[in-house]
């Protein structure tokens, strides 16, 4: 008897309120909370399946410009980090920009998906060191402090365009007008205006300027 109330009130439910209502609602909250960790241009959409984490709680320490659009996860530790992101950017799905320094992305910049973009060691060379800060993690969540936890910025010039699974190590600039194919390792500057591939990536070629 009591399953059949069920199923009956379940009946009615789904035909009053349909389930793309509830679905709908949740995907909203999820883009509101990710505002709310970020400075941004009203032109930009930062889409459902982004992650805004801004360990800081201080909104300028994520600005994004205009009429950028946001896929993946932007990232700042609480013992330090900013992201800029300029005008006409994208971040594509499952990229990570992680910062504890400070990333800046310039304009008409346009990273595809599974790209790492890390300005940070993340975590002491030091096994004793580390193990203490897996422990804080474990306990608190998050690190505290930098400790020697090696940073450096990294820069990407206006026109870039990284392609997908690519990673942009600490302490580099990406040059105005650069290419960088897929799967390539970036350890080092890139000069404008040039194509480069590999793991470490090297020079292809020129590109238009």
């Amino acid at each position: 008897m009591i399953n059949s109330i069920r199923k009956f009130l379940f009946y009615c439910f789904r035909k009053l309120i349909p389930i793309n209502f509830f679905i709908e609602a949740i995907d909203n909250e999820k883009i509101s909370l990710n505002e709310q960790h970020c400075i941004k241009d009203a032109s930009s959409i930062i889409h459902k399946d982004a992650r805004i984490i801004n360990l800081q709680e201080n909104p300028s320490k994520i600005s994004i410009g205009k009429n950028c659009i946001i896929r993946g996860e932007l990232f700042v530790n609480e013992y330090g980090g900013e992201i800029i992101i300029g005008n006409d950017s994208s971040i594509g799905e499952n990229s990570k920009i992680w910062s504890a320094d400070r990333v800046t992305i310039g304009s008409r910049v346009h990273i595809s998906h599974n790209v790492n973009v890390i300005d940070t060691n993340t975590h002491s060379v030091d096994p004793v060191k580390r193990n203490l800060e897996y422990n804080e993690i474990f306990k608190t969540g998050n690190i505290h402090q930098k400790g020697d936890i090696n940073t450096a910025p990294i820069t990407i010039e206006d026109d870039v365009w990284v392609s997908f699974n690519v990673s942009i190590l600490k302490g580099v600039v990406i040059g105005k007008g650069a290419v960088i194919a897929a799967d390539t390792l970036i350890t080092k500057n890139v000069q404008p205006f040039t194509m480069v591939a590999g793991n470490p990536a090297k020079f292809i070629k020129s590109v238009n300027a």
